[in-house]
């Protein structure tokens, strides 16, 4: 695609919640100025659809602010106090008629609970969501350039694409993770893919400032992941592929799971890494990947041959869909809000069938530790039989609590079973609260004694390949765990209490040693999950309150670790996360008051795991402190290869994020907001900050990357537009390094002590050593704080403590510079508006033509004032030339270089109706409904940078 938007920066959320605007629309006419409003209020934003049928008189249009969110959400009822999640009650009619469409551009979007009906895009996709029309991402480098691709995610999840037709019933544009999940797709008659992906994580065009040549894109970051998991791709067309992503980086992951193809064209046709398990693949369709792509090894797994489906989609009580899955990892509602898994297993698709599988349900109806009717017995009676089994407590009195005391653990579990806590009395009801836990829990596991005796409650032991799944029980009183895991795979905890107050009358929690303990060849357990009443809450465990050991690849989702209920208050575990596992997700979780370290990563086979949108040391009472008594994340011995993003993390007893000397290398920290934490904020090595050495060649946690070191930084005035400009060095081997730019809010003792992210970009360094760089940030949000810092992380993605801050100057760029010379005649003139870079672009009506400044930089064209030079064309005020490619004040370049419709052309790349390309050929649809500007044509603009610096500095 290569893309690159124009110059700005976004600020990342401040420590308290962003500000945010919310709507509750009924009509066609409210929802567009509800969208309208939305996209120029500079906030995070919620619209609220009432339930009905929406038809579309003209294209249903958003373009956001970059970096803030737009959630776009269905099924509400009349004033939008309830809501009831299924998309056939919220109806977006196009009626077929060319131009009816939807995009939504710009913000990071999630769009949710739709049925989008006969919408026609013409030439353009349906459904378009992503896209930034900005130039994102930039760190400008002499003698290079580079431009990066923004950070946008999109959520496209429990909606129903029905007859749609354009270039694609769906584009995702986005440099995000962007997730597609529970969705139907089907009868679309899309030109291209009934879903495109265009995802260009951490990409870069890299070119040389003379001549204006793109030398090629280079991939920054590899660990981009889209994920497709849970959708019906139905009858789409035999003629393109459910999914096509054909402009990737080739670091990106595809990953397409649990979904059911039948009726299409080829699956899916990647020209990226793929992944793929878990799907039906109806007769005739396949997943493959082009010449460009490459299959990763476990792929497979799927299931070949044809599932019936009632008229709405979901799957007859048989076939190969039906009970297919194991529960780990799925969400807890389907495509149209009926429950995700109604047997043993889920169903594959984006329906589930309500045939239960169950062999048994066993009732517990007494409360005794042991004997018939309990549920040592019922545990016994599912051991001895080798299908899945379902516990539930209905026979219990209606009172609640009711507590089972256990004097010895329960019997390990030999076969797969369900324990529904939920079912012990009609009071018994999960959590609803967002951000708290406020489920009534009347079924009580207590180990006996004063103090903990009984080692666990429940046990999957080693040998035991089966699966657990646990919810509504409160757990107290264990030594070891309230549930240990030390075999199976497909462990399934959710909507459960390990310690902790509990609502009055009930009497709180005791304490265990740990809520869940993992290890052996445990691994694939979801704990927690997206929905509500998924949250598990762990308070007052004396270990940790999680420890998560084993065969890893497990998800620890928005569960509430060392806090009360209400999440406002502690209730503190020793450590709230441990982790000694490989290739585990932690995110969405709110982890704070603990004692010690809020996550804790240990040791060799602590890598490949994920910490994603934690708030870590926080309350959920708008964001007042409540920080662990460590570090807000600890990474030690060994462990390696780590990704910490997103996170927010304040107010900890130690530093935000902390490395410790004889942690492993390739740990990328990025994009966290850090505040308030005792430590430095990213701390390498031994405490405090690690000074550089010469050439980078000492070792420790991370390699002790060396940090870019700031010299001086100018906030420049060009026509009120304020961008920053940064000088200083780097010191280390060649390569490319990404530089993480940050506002420091406060630096006391010139360290950072509150950082939020500005941008982020490319240094390429040429040589070993130190080496001095210009950087440049554009857009740069009002009230920032005057303070500059910065990450840098080499290209095994070892990421550096932050850089001691500088402080900003302020200067006013003369809007002359623009008129006459490079912006007038050059990017605007040649580039972005006009297109071509021979002739009508930078070479013809630019710096050759009209001259930087109004004058002088041309071969063979002495310019007077105003800016008229002889070899290239004469120029006028403002920039104009014509020969080879003329241009008005500040206009579009016409002959040698006019792009078609909606896209600029560069060297080596074409552009086609609806978008821009650089370096290669842009897909049908693909542009972004915004203008795109061509890297050669930006050339003039480097020359501009290059007048206010003057000169690359001395080494």
């Amino acid at each position: 695609m290569s893309r690159h938007p124009l110059l700005t920066a976004a600020l990342l959320a401040a420590a308290l919640p962003a500000s945010a605007a919310e709507f509750c629309v009924s009509s066609v006419l409210s929802l567009q100025n509800a969208l309208t409003t939305a996209g120029g209020n500079d906030e995070a934003d919620v619209i609220r659809v009432v339930q009905g049928t929406y038809t579309l008189t003209g294209p249903l249009t958003f373009s956001g602010t970059d970096g803030l969110q737009l959630s776009l959400l269905g099924g509400y009822a009349a004033g939008c106090s309830t809501r009831t999640l299924d998309p056939n009650n919220t109806i977006i009619d196009g009626a077929d008629v060319s131009g009816r469409s939807v995009s939504l551009r710009r913000s990071n979007v999630t769009v949710e609970g739709f049925f989008f009906r006969d919408l026609n895009g013409g030439t353009e996709p349906a459904i378009s969501l992503g896209c930034s029309p900005k130039f994102a991402d930039p760190i400008l480098t002499f003698p290079l350039l580079a431009f990066a691709t923004p950070t946008l995610t999109v959520q496209f999840r429990h909606n129903r694409v029905q007859s749609s037709s354009g270039s694609s019933a769906l584009l995702l544009e986005t440099s995000g993770d962007p997730v597609v999940s529970e969705n139907v797709f089907t009868g679309n008659t899309a030109s291209f893919a009934t879903v495109q992906l265009q995802n260009e994580p951490g990409r870069v065009c890299v070119f040389t400032l003379l001549p204006p040549l793109c030398m090629g894109d280079v991939s920054v970051s590899n660990d981009g992941v889209a994920t497709f998991a849970g959708n019906s791709f139905i009858n789409n067309g035999t003629t393109t592929p459910a999914i096509r992503a054909a402009l990737v980086t080739p670091g990106t992951t595809v990953r397409v799971t649990r979904s059911l193809f039948q009726g299409n064209g080829t699956g899916a046709l990647v020209a990226a890494k793929l992944f793929h398990t878990q799907n039906l693949l109806g007769p005739g369709q396949d997943l493959s990947v082009t010449a460009q792509g490459s299959l990763l090894s476990g792929s497979g797994g799927n299931v070949n041959g044809t599932q019936t489906l009632d008229a709405s989609f979901r799957p007859t009580a048989m076939g190969p869909a039906v009970d297919a899955v194991p529960p780990a990892g799925t969400p807890s509602r389907d495509a149209y809000g009926g429950p995700r898994r109604v047997g043993p297993r889920v169903d594959i698709g984006a329906l589930e069938s309500s045939f239960n599988s169950l062999s048994t349900t066993i009732v517990v109806n007494t409360t005794n530790d042991s004997g018939p009717g309990s549920l040592r017995q019922a545990l016994i009676d599912a051991n001895a039989d080798a299908d899945t089994d379902r516990i539930v407590f209905t026979a219990l009195p209606a009172t609640c609590p009711q507590t089972i005391t256990l004097a010895t653990p329960l019997p390990d579990i030999t076969q797969n079973v369900v324990i529904e806590g939920y079912t012990t009395t009609l009071s018994a009801a999960p959590n609803t609260s967002p951000t708290g836990f406020n489920a009534t829990l009347c079924l009580r596991l207590r180990g006996t004694g004063a103090t903990p005796t009984v080692s666990h409650a429940l046990r999957v032991n080693t040998g035991a390949n089966v699966s657990l799944e646990v919810s509504g029980v409160a757990f107290e009183n264990y030594a070891t765990a309230a549930i240990v895991l030390a075999d199976g795979t497909g462990h399934v905890i959710q909507g459960n209490q390990f310690g902790g107050a509990m609502p009055a009358p009930l009497t709180a929690l005791l304490p265990s040693a740990r809520g869940i303990s993992m290890s052996g060849t445990a691994g694939g357990a979801l704990i927690g999950g997206t929905a509500p009443e998924d949250r598990n809450a762990f308070a007052g465990a004396t270990a940790s309150a999680l420890n998560i050991g084993g065969a890893g690849d497990n998800d620890v989702i928005n569960n509430l670790i060392g806090t009360n209920r209400a999440g406002d208050a502690a209730i503190a575990n020793d450590e709230g996360v441990r982790i000694t596992s490989p290739n585990n997700v932690v995110r969405d979780n709110r982890i704070a008051g603990n004692t010690n370290d809020g996550v804790f990563l240990f040791g060799g086979t602590a890598t490949g795991n994920v910490l994603r949108d934690n708030v870590i040391g926080l309350s959920s009472a708008r964001g007042m402190p409540l920080g662990n008594g460590g570090a807000g994340v600890r990474l030690a011995t060994a462990a390696a290869n780590n990704s910490i993003v997103a996170n927010t993390i304040g107010n900890n007893g130690a530093s935000g994020v902390r490395i410790e000397p004889l942690a492993g290398n390739g740990n990328f920290v990025r994009d966290n907001t850090l505040f308030a934490n005792m430590g430095i904020e990213l701390d390498l090595g031994g405490p405090g900050q690690t000074p550089n050495d010469p050439g980078d060649i000492d070792v420790g946690g991370n390699h002790l990357q060396n940090f870019f070191t700031p010299t001086s930084a100018t906030k420049q005035l060009i026509r009120g537009d304020p961008s920053l400009e940064v000088r200083g060095s780097l010191d280390g081997p060649a390569g490319p390094y990404r530089v993480h730019v940050y506002d420091g809010y406060t630096c006391p003792g010139g360290q950072p002590d509150n950082t939020r992210l500005l941008d982020v970009g490319v240094l390429q360094k040429t040589d070993a050593g130190l080496e001095s760089f210009s950087l440049r940030v554009e857009g740069v949000p009002a009230g920032t704080s005057g303070n500059v810092t910065m990450t840098t992380t080499n290209s095994g993605n070892s990421t550096s403590e932050f850089s001691p801050c500088v402080a900003w100057t302020q200067v006013v760029v003369d809007a002359g510079v623009l008129d006459g010379g490079a912006m007038g005649g050059g990017a605007a003139g040649g580039g972005a508006a006009g297109g071509g870079v021979a002739g009508g672009g930078a070479a013809g009506g630019g710096a050759a033509g009209g001259g930087a400044a109004g004058g002088g930089l041309a071969a063979g064209g002495s310019a007077t004032a105003g800016g008229s030079a002889t070899a290239g064309g004469s120029a006028t005020a403002g920039g104009s030339a014509t020969a080879g490619g003329s241009a008005t004040a500040g206009g579009s370049a016409t002959a040698g270089g006019s792009a078609t419709a909606g896209g600029s052309a560069t060297a080596g790349g074409s552009a086609t109706a609806g978008g821009g390309a650089g370096g290669g050929t842009q897909m049908p649809g693909g542009g972004c409904g915004c203008t795109t500007t061509s890297p050669a044509a930006l050339w003039p603009f480097a020359l501009l940078i290059a007048l206010v610096a003057r000169r690359r500095f001395a080494r």
